[in-house]
């Protein structure tokens, strides 16, 4: 019967023989966890990327924010643990014309990007209805999968290009 418990790791010629091949290894293991690993406590990475007909698209996941780039500029980030958190500053006037009407009920939004304002519009708007138009299916995706971007009962994604939408949307 064979132990695998007590049989010996390797013999003595082998050992010295590996030593270097270990050093080496140990050596470059480490200069890649060195160069992959935490970056201040936390992972830092491209967690996707790929080329839409319309942009490079990079997700990257840094000190618990995770940003989306579009041909190397940050559209959205967020950060992981608090998704209404961590994003751009702009996004907060899209809050705005609550001050100037109370009343809104319905929001049309062109381009979904990470959808921080989805997000913050179903968190804070539960009564309001936001039509989201974003050309690309991909960051459609991305923004569902990465960003915690949810269609609802009082949110809809139309895959389209905005111009095309506003002129077959029916007219109030």
């Amino acid at each position: 019967m064979n132990d695998s418990s007590t049989a010996p790791l390797a013999t003595p010629l082998l050992a010295t023989k590996s030593r270097s091949a270990i050093g080496v290894a140990l050596k470059y293991g480490l200069c890649f966890i060195v160069a992959c690993g935490p970056i201040g406590g936390s992972w830092a990475g491209v967690v996707f990327e790929r080329h839409s007909a319309y942009h490079h698209i990079q997700v990257v996941d840094e000190a618990g924010t995770r940003t989306l780039s579009f041909n190397g500029s940050r559209e959205t980030k967020m950060l992981l643990k608090h998704p209404l958190q961590g994003h751009f500053e702009y996004t907060e006037y899209f809050h705005m014309p609550w001050l100037w009407n109370t009343n809104i009920q319905r929001v049309l939004m062109m381009g979904l990007g990470g959808g921080s304002a989805q997000r913050a519009f179903q968190h804070y708007y539960t009564n309001v209805f936001v039509d989201t138009v974003e050309i690309d299916p991909v960051v459609i995706d991305i923004a569902k999968r990465y960003f915690r971007v949810a269609e609802s009962s009082t949110h809809k994604i139309h895959n389209n290009d905005g111009r095309v939408f506003l002129r077959r949307v029916p007219k109030p």
